[in-house]
């Protein structure tokens, strides 16, 4: 990770401009959309609210929740709660508002019942109940299919769509928005489709060699990438996210010097960006996807070319202040920072703790038995953990966030699995996930003897690098002890 100085700099010289304009003239209030609702018979005490890949936690009170934010354009956000994982039309100057009844547990014929009322019903409503039928088939029934039956599905599924609306706007009013968007998700649900069939095909087939037609190809190029007029649609921009970090690794996955280097995805996706994008709305978008993307494992020195220029193009406030919302957790886990402590049980149903492991160099593992990338790295890691076998100053943790502990278990003694093997309380809502801001897995950290940061996204046990960093640590942990002799 960076050290924060001239990012601190580019903060304070932002927010100096920005105070700045306030005092020469009034900014207009950016337009805004509320998001509300009530939940009947609630079994947890908050909901969250998904915008542009952001949460927003919102705490029920007594039953209800709220919630207004800035909104340009409408757009579609996602409201989530205990299963329920709802898309629903905002648009500025409204109020969208959602009631759930809960199904009764008590009531065998009891179901959950989610309806809208007030500013844009009709629009959610028909979201809610409308497009069910319409869904795309499950993974494997879709991706199973040859390209002649597999065509033929995202073609009736656009048409579905487009004459589902088209039948109900005769009986309802529509927000003039509304039906553009809906055709829009269909068309770049399709081409999210598309562009997946080739790999997925073969992986259901077992044809590691499975290429697609080139009727599939042509679709696939036809597809427009810097569409401005879908820009609204949460389907398009997972179309341009995709697009452009698929084409970024395919054009580095062939070099192991490109590939490893820090940053490449982030340097290489901007180059891809500048290419193929031109329009400023799109641009904001893919920049702020590529800077979130390199955030998982907080920003590299050579990414901040990438910072600098989201900071001196993009205009959307909201998009810059999640952005450096990020950068500033990320700075808690800078390295020298204490690292935050966790506790959960082995095996054995002992609790170890991150405290216990003090005065040892910790190389920490988080996985689970479903992630193939995670099983991948144990040959290495298990190297690993033979060459400091006899090297009680290093210690090696793996914490699992599977659901299923029972996987856990047979895996952990199936494999031999060594070093100390603990299973996280609460999966992906964790501490150790949400202190460590762990977005995807496997993650590694590496911790000092002291219980400090050495890296808290270390490298992979198959980069080859870390028992170079752990070898630098013990040399620098037996040079401190001969000084204080």
């Amino acid at each position: 990770m960076f050290k924060m100085k001239n990012l601190l700099f580019c903060l304070f010289c932002y927010t100096l401009f920005i105070s700045c304009q306030s005092t020469v003239a009034k900014k207009s209030l950016p337009p805004e959309a509320t998001i509300s609702g009530t939940i009947e018979n609630a079994t947890k005490s908050g909901v969250t609210i998904l915008i542009d890949g952001e949460e927003t936690n919102l705490e029920l009170v007594d039953g209800s929740f709220e919630y207004t934010f800035e909104l340009n354009h409408p757009k579609l956000v996602t409201f989530i709660y205990e299963g329920i994982n709802e898309e629903c039309f905002v648009r500025p100057g409204k109020t969208t508002s959602i009631d759930v009844k809960l199904k009764d547990p008590e009531i065998e014929e009891s179901k959950t019942m989610i309806s809208y009322k007030g500013d844009l019903s009709n629009e959610n409503n028909f979201l809610s109940n409308g497009l069910i039928e319409h869904e795309l088939p499950g993974f494997r029934d879709l991706f199973a299919q040859d390209e002649t039956s597999f065509l033929q599905t995202l073609e009736a599924y656009q048409e579905a769509v487009d004459q589902s609306i088209a039948t109900a706007q005769k009986e309802k009013i529509f927000d003039a928005d509304f039906k553009a968007l809906i055709h829009s998700q269909a068309e770049y649900e399709v081409a999210i489709q598309l562009g997946s069939y080739e790999s997925y095909h073969g992986y259901l087939t077992d044809n590691e060699d499975f290429q697609v037609s080139e009727l599939i190809s042509a679709q696939i190029d036809a597809i427009k990438l810097d569409n401005p007029a879908a820009i609204a649609s949460s389907r398009y921009q997972g179309f341009v996210q995709n697009s452009i970090q698929q084409e970024a690794w395919n054009s580095i996955k062939d070099d192991d010097t490109r590939k490893n280097a820090p940053g490449a995805m982030t340097i290489t996706s901007l180059k891809i960006m500048d290419q193929k994008i031109e329009s400023k709305e799109v641009r904001e978008i893919a920049m702020y996807q590529i800077l979130k993307y390199a955030l998982y494992d907080g920003l590299q020195e050579s990414e901040m070319e990438a910072y600098d220029r989201f900071v001196t193009e993009n205009q959307n406030e909201s998009y810059l202040a999640q952005i450096n919302e990020s950068i500033e957790k990320w700075q808690k886990l800078d390295s020298g920072q204490e690292a935050p402590v966790f506790a959960y049980f082995d095996i054995q149903g002992k609790q170890v703790s991150l405290t216990d492991l003090k005065g040892k160099v910790v190389y920490i593992d988080v996985w689970a038995t479903w992630c193939a990338p995670c099983k991948a790295e144990q040959p290495d890691l298990v190297k690993l953990e033979e060459h400091y076998a006899s090297n009680p100053a290093v210690a090696f943790v793996g914490v699992s966030i599977d659901e299923d502990k029972s996987a856990w278990e047979t895996m952990v003694t199936k494999e031999g699995m060594k070093g100390y093997q603990l299973i996280a309380d609460e999966a992906w809502n964790s501490g150790i996930v949400k202190d460590y801001l762990i977005r995807g897995i496997p993650r590694f950290i590496l911790i000092d003897a002291e219980g400090k940061i050495i890296q808290a996204s270390a490298p992979r046990p198959s980069s080859g690098k870390v028992a170079e960093l752990i070898d630098a640590e013990l040399a620098k942990s037996t040079q401190e002890a001969l000084l204080v002799r």
